[in-house]
């Protein structure tokens, strides 16, 4: 089986690449930046601190047994208690509810957000001005979504997928700085978005950070390090390493006996970083900095 097969694969049964077959989603900053100004060792605590919060009370509150549930649901996984009770061997069989009504609905939301590749996006005037120009940045615009944009329906596809199964879902357009200039958009798997865990977004207004865990094959590591754009990428340990972390391996665990295949063996080859958006207040200034950092 080559790479392209078993990407589909694992596109059909959970709307996801894995960690391995997915390109990382991390937002490459330009080398001459220049934006980290303040203390990076109490910057590193602080990033640090944060994470192990936000991981800590993530799982304390069940979040990764009500992902699990998500998971099997779908997927139609027999509970093997049920299969043994009130006798051995017991039909339990899952009715297919949930995978039924997901599907039909992420059918009719990609219909009708892709009826036409070349009409996805209406720009309307406020201005006088504006309404000139509505239709001339309309035709740009949807010439940029349906052709510039590589894996946009896709992308938007495994998004309404993951929107619909878990009931969040997380859709980030990144800025590709490092061989030309272009746009990419990604589809975050739910569990590698961390916040705190009464943030109601990830918006700047509703968190004042959101963590993103990046997993990078070695020669990723070595592109990055190439570009003089990150530094200390020789510390970054193979596997899965954040500790107090388990729901990836959860996941994962369910996503094996779906598919017949080995992620969390993937998942070990892997070079995980994670990749912070925040507010940061430096002790020795009273003004604050929004940034990107990566732990």
């Amino acid at each position: 089986m080559n790479d392209s097969e078993l990407k589909e694969i694992l596109k059909e049964v959970d709307g996801q690449a894995s960690e391995v077959q997915q390109s990382p989603s991390d937002a490459i900053p330009p080398v001459d930046r220049g934006d980290v100004t303040v203390d990076e060792d109490r910057l590193s605590a602080y990033l640090i601190s944060s994470l192990q919060t936000d991981i800590q009370r993530r799982e304390m509150s069940g979040w990764s047994e009500k992902r699990e549930y998500d998971l099997k649901a779908y997927h139609g996984i027999k509970d093997a208690w049920l299969s043994m009770n009130p006798w051995p061997n017991s039909s339990n069989f899952p009715e297919p509810i949930t995978p039924v009504l997901l599907d039909t609905g992420q059918s009719a939301i990609m219909a009708s957000m892709f009826s036409d590749m070349m009409k996805t996006v209406v720009v309307t005037g406020i201005g006088e001005e504006d309404i000139k120009n509505a239709d001339k940045v309309q035709d740009v615009m949807n010439w940029v979504v349906g052709t510039s944009i590589e894996d946009m329906y896709s992308e938007c596809d495994a998004d309404v997928h993951q929107t619909l199964k878990h009931g969040t879902s997380y859709f980030k357009l990144v800025v590709d700085y490092s061989d030309e200039f272009k746009i990419c958009p990604y589809t975050i798997p739910i569990e590698r978005i961390l916040l705190p865990i009464d943030a109601k977004s990830p918006k700047v207004k509703d968190s004042d950070h959101v963590h993103q865990i990046v997993p990078r094959t070695m020669n990723d590591l070595l592109y990055r390090k190439g570009l003089g754009a990150y530094r200390n990428l020789e510390y970054v340990n193979k596997g899965w390493n954040i500790q107090g972390n388990l729901t990836e391996y959860q996941l994962n665990n369910i996503r094996n006996v779906v598919t017949g295949l080995d992620i969390t063996r993937q998942s070990n080859d892997s070079y995980y970083c994670v990749e912070t958006y925040c507010t940061y207040y430096d002790k020795d200034s009273l003004q604050r900095r929004k940034s990107t950092y990566r732990v």
